[in-house]
């Protein structure tokens, strides 16, 4: 699928409180950085994932429940359930 049709805004959600989901995270950011992608963590008061410099990166916070309405392609790591529990939202 060429880049121009493809997934333009990355939703990335990790499992509060899992550094191997933070690990992951920080990984993901690195690779969408790199093509250039629009990138929504979620804005909230229970975690916030520290990114060591997202001056250099496409990064947005929306608060989670808003986060389908504006991604075009949420990616969940760690086995955050909190997707599951808000359908069709």
């Amino acid at each position: 699928m060429p880049h121009s049709k493809s997934f333009k805004k990355i939703g990335l959600v990790g499992k509060p409180g899992s550094k191997a989901a933070q690990e992951s995270v920080d990984g993901l950011i690195k690779v969408i950085s790199q093509l250039n992608l629009t990138m929504y963590l979620p804005q909230s008061d229970e975690v916030e994932f520290p990114i060591a410099d997202d001056s250099k990166t496409n990064i947005n916070y929306l608060p989670f429940e808003k986060m389908g309405e504006q991604c075009d392609l949420v990616i969940v790591v760690g086995g955050d359930a909190r997707l599951l529990k808000t359908p069709g939202e």
